[in-house]
């Protein structure tokens, strides 16, 4: 919570300052809506350009951001008596418990980063472990010499934010990430104040989910980079637009691509809408030439996808996947765009839309026919369906749902402030539609709540940093082996000199370190690992490097936590490896509680060295279940059997029969490994009795999960047999 004071403290003075000095004078409202979002992406820019200057320091950073607040509360009190423009609204109008529930409703971000141990998706890991090496050596640089570039802004601030706090590194850029969505809620509230549909796009923005969505995966610097757009739109909305602001637009533009290039992108289609805009200009003709450019767009759109219908993984972020997330919101602001068709704001909102959706064309484009200049555009714009189209739907939709929009049509003056003198939503509708965002928002934080009970969700496991921590007093700076995978990479972030590293923007350096010591892995070479310095690993129960190294003959456990485990090379080989047992699908299938489920990690896994596949067999009920092996063994007469099980949800009783030996794997939802000596042939029988009821999975949304209404079950993985 510290780094929320801290931000504000940033934020607000320097917004308000610049608001001065770009010659805008919002009013009161409008200008504390606006100065947070604009301030934060003023200081992220600052960091940037100090990272991308190789003048960077925790210290220095969070001396010149300080300074900066002190040079913004000097000028506001220096200018405490200048007048102010008054903002055109009747005081009957200004609707001010409206704004404060919408105030109120951009707040429960804040909530999510107090409930769940680490931050949900994988990006994180990325961003985290950059900040913390800018922390330790100025630059996004490893111990082990391997460098990265990343648009610098975000993880700047991270670090500096985690250095002044004294907080972890990722614990500061989940807080700014979820501090980020916040105040561009505001900020599009105080774009559209003036225009008397404030409340209104806040509430239309979170219609969109997908801006929450996209923070709440971790795509924290892609959101930042929307930080300047509400006061971008508040300065367009103007009627007396000049060439300054375009110049402003401009510089702005280029300034957030030390942010990320995703904001520059959407800025420059925002001045080009504004420029096809003139203020006085024959409507009839613009629509036509918009319509005509969409008429265009859509057959180019559906022949290249024709030819390349695979060029991106996610697929087209303006078809389906922009449909898919924009559900709520889109036909609100195709409605808007046609009822509100004389208005110009609405025009210039349309424009927008299409310009963005354009741009979205080019992830069509198989990447062979792709010029070479057009591929950064292309990677920028990534993921785009999430977040590009949200604003200039939702600032469409607030211009039709409020009933007092401040309007301009072309070749007619402003008109006042009259309400019900504009074409708007019905009142019962309207009423309708501010019921589902609260109920919405509130459901959503009920279900953040509920997701932090489910460690199982995240991509790092709790004990995988127990580990690490362990083995960092032991080894020191010595080299890790751990998985290119979140969970490996994440544990840079315990002080490892580990042998990977994220996997984020542009990264050089000693890249092959990592695949010569997993091919010397996979060899059992044990000769080749020591001339790399390579002779300690960590492994985690969502990936596959521990049951490989436990295949081996040269490794050995030396400490465990959980399912995650160090391990040393050996001097001496010990071969003491038999197989692995596997649940007998048929045997689940016949049984009452048991259930065949897909893997949700699999496809993040190098390897299958055990070959169990793709489904497990899961439990939450009473079963019982029978053995296969799924390599071949020899079965000496005494054997260790290790029991690799996964609790989906908090189980109050898990008990798995193991031949006679009954063991209790009962706990809070994560991974378990028991062991037990026993003899050939097992047969195995559970009982689970979950706590809780059924819970939303939000792995189905992204594809990884199978089920979205989950229940709790104990999860059967690997199953070895080793000798004493």
């Amino acid at each position: 919570m510290l780094e929320v004071l801290v931000l504000a403290v940033w934020s607000v003075p320097t917004g308000l300052m610049l608001l001065r000095l770009i010659g805008e004078r919002p009013g009161r409202v409008a200008s504390m809506l606006l100065a947070p979002s604009l301030g934060l992406w003023f200081h992220l820019v600052l960091h940037g350009l100090l990272v991308a200057a190789g003048a960077y320091s925790p210290a220095s950073a969070t001396g010149l951001s300080f300074t900066l607040v002190v040079l913004a509360l000097l000028r506001m009190v220096q200018q405490r008596h200048d007048p102010r423009v008054k903002e055109p609204l009747l005081l009957v109008q200004r609707r001010p418990r409206l704004l404060a529930m919408a105030a109120a409703v951009s707040l429960l971000p804040l909530v999510e980063p107090w409930m769940s141990p680490y931050p949900h998706g994988v990006d994180w890991v990325g961003f985290s472990v950059l900040a913390m090496h800018l922390q330790e050596r100025g630059a996004m640089v490893a111990v082990n010499g391997q460098s990265w570039w990343y648009p610098p802004g975000f993880i700047g601030m991270t670090s500096s934010l985690s250095w002044l706090t004294g907080q972890e590194v990722w614990s500061s850029a989940r807080w700014t990430g979820n501090v980020v969505l916040t105040v561009v809620l505001l900020g599009l509230a105080g774009a559209l104040h003036r225009q008397g549909a404030g409340p209104q796009a806040l509430f239309a923005t979170l219609l969109g989910v997908g801006l929450a969505a996209k923070v709440w995966d971790g795509g924290w610097p892609t959101v930042a980079s929307l930080l300047v757009l509400p006061t971008a739109l508040y300065l367009v909305l103007d009627s007396h637009r000049t060439l300054r602001v375009h110049v402003v637009l401009v510089a702005a533009a280029v300034a957030t691509a030390l942010v990320h290039p995703a904001g520059s992108v959407l800025l420059v289609m925002l001045l080009i809408s504004d420029l096809m805009m003139p203020p006085h200009s024959v409507h009839h003709e613009r629509r036509r030439r918009l319509l005509l450019l969409l008429l265009i767009m859509v057959p180019l759109g559906l022949g290249l996808r024709a030819v390349g219908p695979s060029s991106l993984e996610d697929g087209w972020q303006g078809g389906l996947a922009m449909l898919h997330w924009g559900a709520m919101l889109l036909p609100f602001a195709a409605l808007a765009s046609y009822r509100l068709r004389t208005v110009r704001d609405a025009s210039f909102l349309t424009a927008w839309f299409v310009l963005i959706w354009g741009v979205s064309l080019l992830q069509l484009v198989p990447e062979p026919f792709l010029p070479e200049a057009l591929r950064p555009l292309v990677e920028a714009t990534y993921a785009m369906a999430l977040y590009a189209f949200v604003v200039p739907a939702a600032c469409l939709m607030a211009l039709h749902w409020s009933p007092t929009t401040h309007v301009r049509i072309d070749g007619v003056p402003q008109r006042p402030y009259v309400v019900g003198g504009d074409p708007h939503l019905p009142p019962r509708l309207s009423s309708l539609l501010l019921l589902m965002v609260f109920l919405g928002a509130t459901l959503a934080t009920c279900l953040v709540a509920q997701l932090a009970q489910h460690n199982e969700l995240l991509s790092v496991d709790g004990d995988d940093f127990d580990v690490a921590h362990a083995l960092r007093a032991t080894v020191g700076s010595a080299p890790v082996l751990v998985e290119q995978a979140p969970w490996g990479e994440a544990l840079a972030l315990a002080g490892l000199n580990t042998t990977t590293g994220p996997d984020v923007g542009v990264h050089e350096g000693q890249p092959g370190l990592h695949a010569q010591a997993i091919q010397a892995v996979l060899t059992d070479n044990a000769t080749r690992l020591r001339e790399l310095g390579v002779e300690w690993a960590i492994t985690s129960p969502r990936g596959a490097l521990g049951w490989v190294l436990e295949r081996s003959p040269w490794w050995e456990v030396t400490y465990e936590s959980g399912a995650s485990r160090a391990w040393h090379l050996r001097s001496v080989a010990e071969a003491n490896f038999v197989g692995v047992l596997a649940v007998d699908s048929t045997s689940c299938l016949e049984a009452e509680g048991c259930t065949l489920r897909s893997e949700p990690w699999f496809a993040q896994r190098w390897q299958d060295p055990h070959h169990l596949g793709t489904m497990r067999a899961t439990v939450n009920g009473v079963a019982a279940l029978s053995l296969v092996p799924l390599t071949p063994m020899t079965s000496p007469e005494l054997l260790l059997v290790c029991l690799h099980v996964e609790r989906l949800g908090s189980l109050e009783t898990a008990m798995v029969d193991l031949d006679g030996t009954v063991l209790d794997v009962s706990g809070p939802p994560g991974h378990e490994l028991v062991c037990v000596r026993t003899h050939l042939p097992l047969s195995v029988h559970v009982e689970v009795d979950v706590v809780g009821g059924p819970w939303v999975d939000p792995a189905a949304v992204s594809g990884r999960g199978d089920r979205l209404i989950e229940h709790g079950g104990l999860r059967f993985h690997a199953i070895t047999l080793h000798v004493e």
